[in-house]
């Protein structure tokens, strides 16, 4: 009895095995990544690049500049530190960028360290940092 029609079940039935770990890799195959793929960005929230001379993120007394931040999260670029993905650790922020001269402490857990980069996500942020921050993006969101 044909399972399609017109075609015999025993042109399924050699197979076997092979026919289902085939059938299994080609799946495997078309549903991996490409590696050339771009990487995804999944950032939910705006960020900012300031000048390098002006935003710094410190850890331990040692600064990094500051590459983009947002309400979320920071980039520090380059850097050279001891911090690891998953580590919490405390961090203190400073940007001087005129009119703006924010400072503030968070606590901030890392998502990414590659290529003497550091990424972070806060995990508290004071309600003043936030505010700041946020007035920051409003100013400078209207010039860019």
């Amino acid at each position: 009895m044909p399972i399609l029609s017109g075609v015999p079940s025993s042109f399924f039935l050699p197979a076997g095995l092979f026919g289902i770990a085939g059938v299994a890799a080609a799946l495997w195959f078309f549903r991996r990544p490409s590696s050339q793929a771009e990487p995804e960005d999944r950032r939910s929230e705006p960020r900012i690049e300031a000048p390098p001379s002006c935003a710094v993120l410190s850890v331990d007394g040692t600064p990094y500049p500051l590459k983009n931040w947002s309400t979320t999260g920071f980039l520090a670029e380059p850097y050279e530190g001891n911090l690891a993905v998953g580590q919490r650790c405390l961090v203190n922020i400073h940007v001087r960028q005129e009119p703006f001269d924010i400072a503030f402490a968070a606590e901030v857990v890392i998502v990414r360290k590659e290529a003497g980069a550091l990424a972070g996500r806060f995990t508290f942020l004071p309600t003043d940092g936030k505010g700041q921050i946020e007035a920051y993006f409003a100013y400078f969101g209207q010039m860019g």
